[in-house]
């Protein structure tokens, strides 16, 4: 069964959210994860969820949520980040690869060279 956590902040956005997921989605375990406790993200690696729901803030700024240096702890992961600036959402998904070499690893890239025809050349200023 999936599990789903939306942290709840300071807007009602998240609220909302969790309420409309809760009611709607029986195939899925949702939790709310109050964004003020101390221990937040230690409950969020305890739960290892399929998905986190979030505002910008917790994802980048927000000392208590450290997402960017912590992700070795969700190794699938997808992550909803909200804007309160826009209507735009932002899906973050998540995978770790182990490559066995450098060639290995950009192939992962998946990078068509037929569309950077000549390479770019940057220089310092």
């Amino acid at each position: 069964m999936m599990k789903m956590i939306v942290v709840i902040g300071k807007s009602l956005l998240t609220q909302g959210i969790f309420s409309y997921l809760n009611a709607h989605m029986s195939q899925a375990q949702i939790y709310a994860l109050d964004a003020s406790s101390m221990d937040a993200f230690e409950q969020l690696k305890n739960l290892q969820p399929d998905v986190i729901i979030l505002e910008t803030e917790y994802l980048w700024t927000n000392p208590r949520f450290p997402f960017m240096s912590s992700l070795r702890f969700f190794p699938r992961l997808t992550i909803l980040e909200l804007r309160s600036d826009s209507a735009e959402v932002n899906i973050i998904q998540m995978e770790q690869r182990k490559p066995a070499n450098l060639e290995e690893m950009v192939s992962f890239l998946n990078i068509n060279e037929t569309a950077f025809p000549n390479p770019i050349l940057l220089q310092a200023v």
